[in-house]
């Protein structure tokens, strides 16, 4: 737990506190470890609901635990056919054949990558971009140490992949 969580909880409190009065807190939900100052604050300030979530999960994993999956609900998106099509891929990434999505990409990521390329562009479209934005970093932190592995760039179009870019 940081600060910064703390920080931001109780400046929309305050912000939301002239509008809502005594039922402010109940506006608000935390995504939390359990035993954290977050879930001690949030049960002071009468927060609706405090979800517990795996303190072995860091950000870029985080996609399908409780710190993506209950704002998804929060605004709408049907959680239960995310999980469905998660357990569906981990089951297809569990053989050990060229049928396992999760090997053939790795392979071609490191086939390419022994062959001289370093960069990896992800085209997205405007309604797919923060997706996009993840995936960018996730192969940034998992694939970027120790001053090799694969540049990825975000790209709003596909262009010519023969094309130098302009000289300034």
């Amino acid at each position: 737990m940081t600060v910064e969580p703390l920080s931001l909880a109780a400046v929309f409190l305050q912000w939301m506190r002239p509008t809502l009065g005594d039922q402010t807190g109940s506006h608000f939900v935390a995504l939390t470890d359990p035993g954290s100052p977050l879930e001690s604050y949030a049960a002071r300030n009468g927060f609706a609901a405090v979800f517990p979530t795996p303190p072995d999960v860091g950000g870029r994993y985080a996609a399908l635990s409780p710190f993506a999956l209950v704002p998804a609900a929060i605004i709408g998106i049907d959680t239960a056919r995310i999980a469905a099509s998660a357990i569906a891929t981990e089951q297809r990434c569990r053989v050990e054949d060229e049928e396992n999505p999760g090997t053939a990409l790795g392979a071609w990521l490191a086939d390419a990558y022994t062959a001289g390329r370093d960069k990896l562009t992800i085209v997205c479209s405007d309604k797919l971009a923060p997706f996009g934005l993840w995936v960018e970093q996730l192969v940034a932190e998992s694939t970027g140490k120790g001053g090799c592995g694969l540049l990825p760039v975000l790209e709003p179009a596909p262009g010519d992949p023969g094309r130098t870019a302009p000289t300034a």
